[in-house]
């Protein structure tokens, strides 16, 4: 019924001539969940025999839902409340609490919000969501801006690949995790071939692709041991035997959409 009566609203403003349909925006706003930071569940517990009656039901839910989980385990969130186990931790706040995000798409000149959604609060989750509401605007009220705007939590290579995909310019940073080293080389230290597949470090040695980690969604690149321990850079690339570079999944719509200009 809230649905029927906002999308109503919706087509009103539309007649009115009060949307542009130019440019837009996606945003989320944290929505605090009436549950005790205390009482916790880890993601190991999910195993276990005796689970409370809402985390019971939430995974029945899910597992049943049109949307159930190819991989539980990796869908599977690392904490979860034990009385509302649909809402995310997160550490948004000083102290961490569950929560929601109410996600809103909007038509940026107008301000009129033209769909919202909620989900857990939760990047992955919002991002889903900016992506269902965009479909959802241009199915129900053939709604295609040329421009959306957001933050970086919206710049992962698969977001920014379905707005190229439909011919609409993102005003979006791209999320890049290559600077997260640690105080040794970040990633952007090393050169990637995308026709051979593999990374050259700044010394000029090669690291191989190494397989695929399901759970992190990532290939990894690994350099040779010998390589490592005979390197004069060593102590500012690693201080293992030898040095591993990580690349998200969608590595191929990331260089892609670089060397399209999106940023």
């Amino acid at each position: 019924m809230f649905r029927l009566v906002f999308e109503n609203t919706v087509r009103r403003c539309i007649a009115a001539g009060l949307v542009s349909t130019k440019d837009a925006a996606i945003d989320a706003s944290f929505v605090g969940a009436d549950a005790s930071w205390q009482r916790k569940m880890r993601d190991g517990d999910l195993t276990g025999a005796a689970l409370p009656r809402p985390v019971r039901d939430w995974l029945a839910d899910r597992d049943a839902g049109p949307d159930a989980p190819a991989n539980p385990r990796r869908s599977s969130p690392a904490e979860l409340s034990r009385t509302d186990p649909a809402a995310a931790w997160t550490s948004r706040t000083v102290r961490g609490r569950f929560g929601y995000a109410i996600n809103v798409l909007i038509d940026t000149p107008s301000g009129v919000a033209l769909d919202v959604k909620a989900t857990p609060a939760r990047f992955a989750a919002e991002v889903d969501a900016g992506r269902d509401m965009l479909t959802r605007a241009a199915e129900r009220f053939g709604y295609r801006p040329k421009r959306v705007a957001a933050d970086t939590a919206y710049g992962s290579a698969a977001f920014l690949a379905f707005l190229r995909d439909r011919d609409t310019i993102a005003h979006i940073p791209v999320m890049e995790r290559s600077e997260q080293a640690t105080g040794k080389f970040p990633r952007a230290a090393f050169t990637y071939d995308l026709e051979r597949d593999r990374y050259t470090c700044p010394a000029g040695k090669g690291l191989g692709h190494g397989g695929f980690d399901q759970r992190t969604e990532a290939h990894i690149y690994i350099a040779r041991a010998s390589d490592c321990q005979a390197c004069l850079l060593r102590s500012q690339c690693t201080g293992g035997r030898l040095r591993r570079v990580t690349h998200s999944a969608d590595k191929q719509q990331t260089f892609a959409l670089r060397e399209d200009g999106v940023t």
